[in-house]
């Protein structure tokens, strides 16, 4: 991809990031804080010179019921939740099975944390 291309894609990005922000009535700390990111990088994002990942737009989908796809491409629905409450779009999926393989990863480093612990604890018990 050309970076002209690129520059274009950022640009638009930064358009619906500004839109989503004006008509949710927020400011961009408040939008921020909400998927975890300080006000200085969501200027980077509005200013179009940080390109959306897929994961940020699902942060975002997830958080706020935009779809992911149209944050990243303008395409489809502005917002992911249809009149039932349930997501149209896949980025809760990717986004939750992501926080599934974190919490996997985590809860074998907690066991063998576990593990190391019982083996200090009978070393000092005999």
């Amino acid at each position: 991809m050309k970076e002209k291309e690129i520059q274009k894609i950022m640009k638009e990005q930064a358009e619906r990031i500004k839109q989503l922000i004006d008509e949710l009535g927020l400011t961009q700390k408040k939008f921020g804080e909400a998927i975890g990111m300080s006000p200085q990088n969501i200027g980077a994002y509005i200013s179009g010179r940080r390109k959306l990942s897929e994961g940020l737009a699902a942060r975002i989908s997830v958080t706020y019921g935009v779809s992911s796809d149209w944050l990243l491409t303008g395409e489809g629905d502005k917002f992911a939740v249809s009149s039932d409450g349930e997501l149209k779009t896949s980025a809760y999926k990717k986004l939750s099975d992501e926080i599934e393989s974190h919490f996997t990863e985590a809860q074998s480093q907690i066991d063998q944390g576990m593990k190391k612990l019982k083996e200090l604890k009978s070393l000092f018990e005999q």
